[in-house]
């Protein structure tokens, strides 16, 4: 009696999709990335609008790592450029992963994984390595928010599919 499953059609092999190359998906990824960081950015400031915070909160606290606790001053519009650079590197490097990981165009599987991704971000990201960053960890981000923040930008990043279709010709 064999015991052993035979690989069918219907199978998936995923680590055949982890390991293929595909640039035109990473270009697709990368512009993504850029979508979900500008989703990222303007979710987060319209929650800090609603709730009396400071407008540009959210890329002030990703100017921290830059510029200290200083970047947190009321009145320091030199922190927003780095900010919004910082957030901009971060997501279009894992939009990059975004696009190379998964290996569909469909709606509903890409939106399983962003958000598995925006769960992660929140969890790892939010939580627990920039928490453990002293002044990071003074600057009190709104865990809740945060956590609605980061669904976005990984829903976002579901906009791989249109890139990809874009840049290969709709294949």
């Amino acid at each position: 009696m064999n015991t052993h499953s035979t690989q069918t059609e219907q199978d998936l092999d995923i680590v055949a999709i982890w390991l293929r190359r595909d640039p035109a998906r990473w270009v697709a990824g990368a512009l993504a990335g850029v979508v979900a960081s500008a989703v990222l950015i303007l979710f987060a400031m319209m929650l800090c609008k609603a709730n009396g915070m400071d407008l540009w909160y959210p890329v002030k606290v990703a100017a921290i790592p830059f510029m200290g606790g200083a970047a947190m001053d009321y009145d320091n519009s030199a922190s927003i450029f780095p900010g919004i650079l910082a957030i901009e590197v971060f997501s279009v490097f894992w939009g990059v992963l975004f696009g190379h990981f998964t290996g569909t165009n469909r709606f509903l599987p890409l939106l399983g994984v962003g958000f598995t991704w925006g769960v992660f971000t929140w969890i790892f990201w939010v939580n627990l390595f920039l928490s453990s960053f002293r002044e990071m960890y003074v600057a009190s981000i709104p865990k809740g928010g945060a956590f609605f923040v980061c669904l976005a930008w990984g829903f976002a990043l579901t906009s791989v599919s249109i890139f990809d279709r874009l840049i290969k010709g709709g294949k």
